[in-house]
């Protein structure tokens, strides 16, 4: 998957490719690293809704917003 996001970036002429990583998920963090990825120090919170049968409810938590240089 990020090999062909890099592939398509690199098409279009881009020199960066950003990935948004939630803090619980340090596998994928490590993927990143491991591909190139580094910190930009930018923090956010993803907001989304999970159903779960009849109830819904919004989930917040907090990410690290990474980026690979192309060039």
């Amino acid at each position: 998957l990020f090999a062909e996001a890099e592939h398509r970036a690199r098409r279009r002429g881009l020199d960066q490719l950003g990935a948004a990583v939630a803090d619980r998920s340090r596998r994928v963090a490590a993927l990143c690293f491991r591909l190139g990825f580094r910190e930009t120090g930018c923090r956010f919170f993803d907001h989304y809704e999970v159903r779960d049968g009849d109830r819904t409810r919004w989930v917040s938590e907090p990410c690290s917003f990474l980026v690979k240089d192309l060039s």
